[in-house]
């Protein structure tokens, strides 16, 4: 049975190029930070306690229930928060976090931050982000899990400026991560043409 799953073994677990996996931490954090920056006058109507089904909605309308997409209702904690403050001070930290997840800044913690801090905002108003605000989630879990904190980070350069020693990074890791990435692409494409397929 080992014999037999040796190759599996190798698969998963064999060190791997690096570089798509750095690519998407630097794409995604990218296209979070760009998206959200781009929401700044509307932060307010999308996600505000007077905006769109906010707090002040369930204040006149007790008896609501979630306005969200059961696949994202059930983190819509932003629909009860009464405080314009607190909504800005978190969608400044979901802007802060993706652009360090992007930047290569801890990405581990940055890109932690940034991910339920977008699950907390497309909760609280899915109709925003549309379908790429849900799709995006897995992803960029497997580049937080990826070993990508020094590969293209603004930090290690400026900390070399500074004149630290930083040894280079090696561009070679255990590959499970870049697999979880190919095995959902795979069966994101199949879904898709089994629905053209199906003249859906």
């Amino acid at each position: 049975m080992s014999a037999l799953l040796q190759p599996l073994r190798s698969w998963l677990f064999d060190p791997a190029p690096l570089h798509s996996l750095v690519l998407l931490r630097i794409g995604l954090g990218s296209v979070l930070f760009l998206d959200y920056l781009f929401r700044w006058p509307l932060v307010d109507k999308l996600y505000g306690p007077d905006g769109y089904a906010g707090y002040g909605y369930f204040e006149r309308f007790p008896e609501s229930g979630s306005v969200g997409w059961p696949l994202v209702s059930g983190f819509d904690y932003l629909q009860h928060v009464p405080s314009e403050a607190a909504i800005w001070a978190l969608y400044l930290a979901l802007l802060v976090s993706s652009l360090g997840f992007a930047l290569g800044v801890w990405p581990r913690v940055t890109g932690t931050l940034a991910l339920v801090l977008h699950v907390l905002f497309l909760s609280r108003n899915p109709g925003a982000s549309w379908g790429w605000g849900t799709m995006i989630k897995p992803f960029m879990l497997y580049a937080i899990l990826a070993s990508t904190g020094r590969q293209a980070s603004a930090l290690v350069w400026l900390r070399r400026r500074l004149g630290a020693v930083i040894p280079e990074a090696p561009w070679r890791a255990s590959a499970w991560p870049l697999r979880l990435v190919q095995v959902h692409a795979a069966c994101v494409f199949l879904v898709f043409w089994s629905r053209i397929d199906e003249g859906s």
